[in-house]
């Protein structure tokens, strides 16, 4: 799936309601690096204050990417939600605020006791350690003797995974958002990677409850999960045999999502062929696999919902080509997501665009799929 180079192109998209000005981007608290636009979840409204709102490019605008509309400065932020509460502002004592007058602003969540949002005590109670040993990917484990677009079924969840060959792509843009930049060669070992988001039914039968917070059936992508039960979930689903799971690496889901085409979405330069976002019309997550397939038969990996990867969020990508299966930063405060969700506008589901949110934390919006390593 290729022909061209990496990214760089950009489309059309629709208008955000909120009306907005743009203001800098919060940074990351412990980071030295300067303020990235990364799309903290956490981080997108300001107390009562619609000033505070960060506006997405809309319209020309979307166009205008990596020109005057939008600067590593005012880099469009990502739609922010409470736990559990879908589009409500978060308040209490666990978040601190700046003024609109101070710059950046920021509103970023403290470590709290108690979660916001509501589930079983087993799911909440018992997690696993943050990194254990499937979590951190590494390549070189799946052998090419297998086709591209060759399926394979995980017997015992049902999961449907393709396998994508290995290769070299260009991975970030030298436009738009700071975080995006720079465009850089990454060479990758041929993976599988999940066909579709993890459903609510998956999740639901292996872990014995359903954390989602939007609409109702199986075949919705499960979300409201975070990061860590994530690695719970992969724990059980392995207990099950057939083959070890993890989350795709950064690099990986950017590879799946558009390949070497450097398509503006992840599998068209048209979004609404193939992702679920605002101007799709509809108000909450859809089922997996409605619209089209990018080139490596991928369902929805531009929005419906966000997709935790393997990676801490680090800012701007290191400078420098050549990069093999690269894992990113072995430490940090968030996790990245990619792909962007039904509540972000055209601008906020393209294949560039990259989220972060602290990894005990889960979202109405954020969700996931899985890479495996089948047993020979």
């Amino acid at each position: 799936w290729g022909g061209g180079g990496g990214g760089g192109k950009n489309g059309e998209g629709e208008r955000a309601a909120s009306g907005a000005t743009p203001v800098k981007p919060a940074a990351v608290s412990g980071e030295e690096k300067p303020a990235a636009s990364g799309f903290d979840l956490f981080s997108w409204w300001g107390d009562g204050d619609d000033s505070a709102q960060r506006e997405a490019p809309t319209g020309d605008a979307v166009a205008a990417v990596g020109k005057e509309s939008v600067t590593p400065e005012s880099g469009p932020m990502g739609v922010e939600v409470e736990p559990g509460r879908p589009g409500s502002r978060p308040t209490g004592p666990e978040y601190r605020s700046t003024s609109p007058e101070s710059r950046p602003m920021s509103l970023e969540p403290q470590p709290t006791p108690a979660e916001s949002r509501s589930a079983p005590a087993e799911s909440r109670s018992s997690l696993m350690p943050l990194e254990p040993p499937s979590a951190r990917p590494v390549a070189g484990v799946v052998a090419e003797s297998h086709r591209a677009g060759e399926e394979w079924r995980h017997a015992g969840s049902g999961l449907l995974f393709s396998y994508l060959p290995g290769g070299c792509f260009t991975m970030g843009q030298d436009r738009g958002p700071v975080d995006e930049r720079p465009a850089h060669e990454v060479c990758l070992d041929g993976f599988w990677m999940g066909r579709h988001e993890v459903t609510r039914g998956i999740y639901s039968r292996l872990m014995r409850h359903d954390p989602s917070q939007s609409g109702k059936g199986e075949e919705l992508p499960v979300e409201n999960v975070s990061w860590r039960e994530v690695q719970e979930f992969i724990v059980r689903l392995e207990r099950l045999g057939g083959g070890r799971f993890r989350l795709p690496t950064e690099a990986e889901w950017e590879y799946a999502c558009h390949g070497r085409t450097g398509q503006t979405w992840c599998g068209d330069e048209d979004p609404a062929r193939v992702a679920w976002f605002e101007g799709s019309g509809k108000v909450s997550p859809q089922p997996v696999g409605r619209l089209a397939a990018n080139g490596f038969g991928l369902f929805d990996m531009s929005g419906n919902v966000w997709e935790w990867v393997a990676d801490w969020y680090d800012g701007p990508y290191a400078r420098g080509d050549g990069l093999k299966n690269p894992t990113g930063a072995t430490t940090g405060v968030t996790k990245v997501i990619r792909g962007g969700a039904w509540r972000g506008d055209a601008a906020h589901v393209r294949s560039w665009v990259r989220g972060r949110l602290a990894p005990e934390r889960g979202s109405s919006v954020v969700g996931f799929r899985l890479v495996a390593i089948p047993e020979e």
